[in-house]
């Protein structure tokens, strides 16, 4: 959806998408090391299980229910070991 490559290079720190409405794993994993590789702090960036509506259509959840899938998708950019020495 852009060239996110190319924006790593005049950011200082990046929110990336944890598979919600955007973003899936091998992303994750190659902007991490992207965003690594030029000094780039990141963030997590979740967003609602919307991916044909990109996160924008209302979904009703409860307080726990949003606190679930928001620590999944925290947990799916920083739970791999080997994605550790990217952060």
């Amino acid at each position: 959806m852009g060239n996110g490559a190319d924006m790593l290079g005049i950011v200082t720190s990046a929110n990336i998408a944890c598979g919600g409405h955007a973003g899936r794993a091998e992303t994750m994993f190659a902007t991490l090391i992207q965003a690594r590789a030029k000094g780039v702090t990141v963030g997590a960036h979740p967003g609602y299980a919307d991916k044909p509506g990109f996160g924008l259509r209302i979904i009703t959840m409860t307080d726990g229910e949003i606190e679930r899938m928001v620590a999944t998708q925290i947990g799916a950019l920083t739970g791999r070991p080997r994605w550790q020495a990217c952060l």
